[in-house]
């Protein structure tokens, strides 16, 4: 077991007027009544300005009297308001701000969709280099799961396995490199003697939004190179129920199956905006196959595989807004993946110095192996506005799991007298003839077998807060940002 102990210390500094009035807010979406992060305020004719929050909120000094505030968020109509700021007073507003539509002619131009809306501006006002990926964008491609959905963020890359996203690169780092996490922490790897995390297991339409974040800030864990992506669970938005359903259905000609996906998702607020509750769930299955063949020097093999693939994923959130300056929450996520993979090879092994073609040999292998992984997140935290500092906490607990109950193998070897690989006739189907037929089973001996079987457990236990007491420093605003974490590990292999 290991235990890791940090604590993170910020200080953030933005110039502004000498100044003793204060103004505090926060901006909504007037449609979903969602908060907007990232929003630009400033006074109008003025330099001094800020941004909103991650929770649509800001805090800005200014010279009390009489002024004009204007609050612009990108595809939302900008909004001005004439405020009255007395002197060592606070003045709290609210703001919603409405879409924006165009009309050239006979063409309508709207704004972006509303999560693409969030997330352009929160790579706008970020601190440090990050890309946002919301709900919207994600819905625009048919990715299967987070790996494939990531690969279109710039500087992102992945790996593949059967040709399915698997593993993600960042800024060209190996996949050890990178931290995943989800709702803000890590989530351990399912797989025995690694610590990168196979997306594969996790389902594109559980998100909300993905965040990449390449350069680290204090607040965040900093044991990642490449950087970290943050995979972030949906809430729900309004007080109408809202119900999404999609399904889907394909055909893979190789391996004569179908392949299905699905989703259901259930969302709404309740007691006057305060309570809300949002569930969802995918499955996913799919059948896939290859036929192909491989050449070393002195080698050839030809391979047929078939494997069905399952992906199930369940998630939840919970919370409860007491107002606008206290929340707490509680988020779950499980995803469930099964991969069963059927392999048979031929392995051909020409005796290059026998004349003529005397002692070939064929090698025929098949495996069989079923592997499972689990993928399990729990978080438990709140967040509160208290005016002379911000508070926020949470305890998380996540585990990964891989099971492979078994992985086998079985190897026959024959020797021909005859044998001649063909790639004239077609360069990518190559033809093989043999004397006698090499696809006689009679003809092989037992060579060997294998057996095997593996149990992997990861988990992660952690529990952290952040206080930020906002100062000011001769003509400079400032915040002071400290906290505390602790994250227990655990990891056990079993063969």
């Amino acid at each position: 077991m290991r235990i890791f102990l940090t604590i993170s210390f910020s200080l953030v500094l933005h110039l502004c007027w000498a100044q003793s009035g204060t103004i505090k807010g926060t901006i909504t979406d007037e449609l979903t009544r969602e908060r907007l992060p990232g929003a630009t305020v400033r006074i109008v004719n003025s330099t001094n300005g800020t941004t909103t929050d991650l929770n649509g909120e800001f805090f800005l000094r200014v010279q009390p009297g009489t002024l004009e505030l204007e609050i612009s968020y990108i595809g939302f109509k900008s909004v001005r308001q004439t405020l009255e700021v007395a002197e060592n007073q606070i003045t709290e507003i609210q703001i919603t701000l409405r879409d924006e539509t165009q009309q050239l002619q006979d063409v309508i131009v709207t704004g972006f969709l509303q999560g693409q809306q969030k997330a352009l501006n929160q790579q706008k006002s970020a601190d440090n280099i990050k890309n946002v990926v919301s709900a919207d964008q994600i819905g625009r491609f048919p990715d299967p799961n987070v790996a494939e959905a990531l690969q279109r963020v710039p500087g992102v890359n992945i790996e593949r396995d059967q040709g399915e996203g698997r593993y993600v690169l960042v800024r060209g780092l190996a996949p050890q490199f990178t931290n995943i996490s989800i709702n803000g922490e890590q989530i351990p790897s399912p797989e025995a003697g690694v610590r990168y995390v196979a997306l594969d297991a996790i389902p594109a339409d559980q998100l909300a939004s993905m965040e990449v974040t390449k350069a680290l800030t204090p607040d965040m864990d900093g044991d990642a190179i490449g950087g970290n992506v943050n995979l972030i669970t949906r809430t729900a938005q309004t007080t109408t129920p809202t119900i999404r359903a999609s399904a889907l259905a394909g055909y893979n000609d190789i391996v004569k199956r179908y392949n299905f996906q699905g989703s259901l998702e259930y969302s709404q607020r309740f007691l006057n905006n305060k309570l809300g509750i949002m569930l969802n769930s995918s499955y996913y299955e799919t059948d896939r196959g290859s036929n192909n063949w491989e050449r070393d020097d002195d080698e050839m093999e030809l391979r047929l595989y078939e494997l069905v693939r399952t992906r199930l994923g369940l998630s939840s959130t919970v919370d409860y807004r007491f107002n606008d300056r206290n929340e707490i929450y509680f988020r779950t996520i499980y995803n469930r993946f099964t991969d069963r993979e059927l392999r048979s090879r031929y392995i051909f092994v020409p005796n290059v110095d026998a004349s003529p073609f005397e002692g070939d040999e064929i090698e025929r292998l098949t495996k069989d192996r079923l592997e499972k992984q689990l993928v399990t997140s729990f978080n438990l935290g709140g967040k509160h506005n208290l005016r002379k500092f911000t508070l926020d906490y949470e305890l998380a607990y996540a585990e990964a799991i891989q099971d492979t109950p078994f992985d086998n193998e079985i190897g026959f070897i024959g020797e021909f007298d005859q044998l001649s690989v063909n790639f004239e006739t077609d360069p990518e189907f190559p033809t093989v003839s043999s004397t006698p037929l090499y696809s006689d089973n009679t003809l092989y001996e037992f060579d060997e077998v294998q057996f095997g079987n593996t149990y992997a457990r990861d988990v992660n236990q952690t529990a952290k807060f952040n206080i930020g007491v906002p100062f000011r420093l001769g003509a400079n605003d400032g915040l002071i940002k400290f906290g505390g974490k602790v994250r227990l590990k655990e990891k056990s292999y079993d063969v």
